[in-house]
C-alpha cells in the first residue's frame, strides 16, 4: 500500500450521504464499509475501502450532503503502529515481533516509544499520542483545580520490617508474606489523615523503589477502595533508572512537570528538585 490512498465516490449516479460507518483515525480492513448512501434511484448503497489502513475522513461531508462521481470522501494511510503492547500493534493487530524473536525486536518501524501507564510498561504510544493524552490529562486537572502529588512509600508514609515481633491489639500494622518472607508494615502517624486531605487537592501517584508486588500490597493497605491512588502505582519494576525517579517524568507527564510536587525522604533520587518536599 502506498503512503496515501484516496477513497473516491465512483457511482455513476449522484448519491446522498446517509451515515459514516467508520470514525476518523480508525484502522479499517480492505472491503470494510466506509459509508452508506442513497442513490438517485432510491437504492441504499455502500462505499467500501479498497485496501487496509488508517482512515481519514472528510469531516466537512455531513449527513444529507450530495456525493458525486470522482469526489474524494476519505483517504487511507499505512498504520504507523502508534500504540503497541507486547510488540503487537493495538490499532491494526499486527504482530511486530520477528519470528523467532525477542521482546522489542520488531520487524517493522513503529512510532510508539513512550510508556505512559504506570503498571503496564509494555504498553507504549507515539510521542504525538502521548502529548495528546498528556494535554487532555492536564486540562482535566485544571478543571478539577488540582495538581499532581508523587508519593514515596518507605520512610515517608510507612515503615516496613521483616523482623518478627508481637503484634499489639488495635495497632495500625499490616502483617503479610511476600515470596515466603514475613513482613510487617506500620503506617506513620497521621498518614491516613494526610492522604484524605491531599486527595482533595492533588491527583496522587505512588512512586516507590519497592518491587511491584510490594508496592501494590502497600497501596491496598493504604487505599483499599482505590480512591487516592487508583492504579497510579509505579514500582521499581517500572522505573527506567535504578538511581533516579526523575527519568520516568517525561513519559508520565509529556506536557511538562510544572504541575508536579513530590514527597520523599530522599532528595537525591529526585536530583534535588525544587518541587520536592521532605
Amino acid at each position: 500500500m502506498e503512503s496515501k490512498t484516496d477513497i473516491t465516490f465512483d457511482d455513476e449516479e449522484e448519491g446522498e450521504l446517509v451515515n459514516w460507518k467508520v470514525t476518523d483515525g480508525a484502522y479499517v480492513s480492505a472491503d470494510a464499509v466506509v459509508l452508506i448512501y442513497d442513490s438517485k434511484s432510491g437504492e441504499k448503497k455502500s462505499l467500501k475501502a479498497s485496501v487496509s489502513g488508517v482512515v481519514s475522513i472528510d469531516t466537512t461531508i455531513k449527513k444529507g450532503n450530495k456525493l458525486k462521481k470522482g469526489m474524494t470522501v476519505a483517504s487511507l494511510r499505512a498504520c504507523s503502529h502508534a500504540i503497541v503492547i507486547k510488540d503487537m500493534c493495538a490499532s491494526c493487530g499486527k504482530d511486530l515481533r520477528g519470528k523467532p524473536g525477542t521482546s522489542g525486536d520488531l520487524t517493522e518501524a513503529s512510532t510508539a516509544n513512550v510508556s505512559m501507564i504506570h503498571h503496564v510498561p509494555e504498553l507504549i504510544v507515539s510521542d504525538e499520542l502521548a502529548r495528546k493524552i498528556g494535554s487532555r490529562d492536564r486540562e482535566l486537572l485544571l478543571k478539577a483545580r488540582k495538581l499532581v502529588l508523587l508519593v514515596d512509600l518507605d520512610q515517608t508514609l510507612i515503615h516496613t520490617t521483616n523482623h518478627t515481633f508481637k503484634l499489639e491489639k488495635d495497632t495500625d500494622v499490616l502483617h503479610y508474606k511476600l515470596k515466603g518472607t514475613d513482613f510487617y508494615t506500620k503506617i506513620r502517624p497521621h498518614a491516613r489523615e494526610f492522604l484524605r486531605r491531599m486527595a482533595g487537592l492533588y491527583e496522587m501517584h505512588i512512586i516507590s523503589y519497592g518491587e511491584r508486588q510490594y508496592a501494590h500490597r502497600i497501596a491496598e493497605f493504604l487505599d483499599p477502595e482505590k480512591i487516592y491512588f487508583g492504579h497510579r502505582i509505579l514500582s521499581r519494576d517500572e522505573l527506567f533508572c535504578a538511581m533516579y525517579k526523575t527519568r520516568n517524568m517525561q513519559a508520565l507527564f509529556p506536557c511538562g512537570d510544572h504541575m508536579i510536587v513530590m514527597i520523599d525522604d530522599r532528595p537525591d533520587v529526585w536530583q534535588y528538585s525544587d518541587a520536592l518536599i521532605q
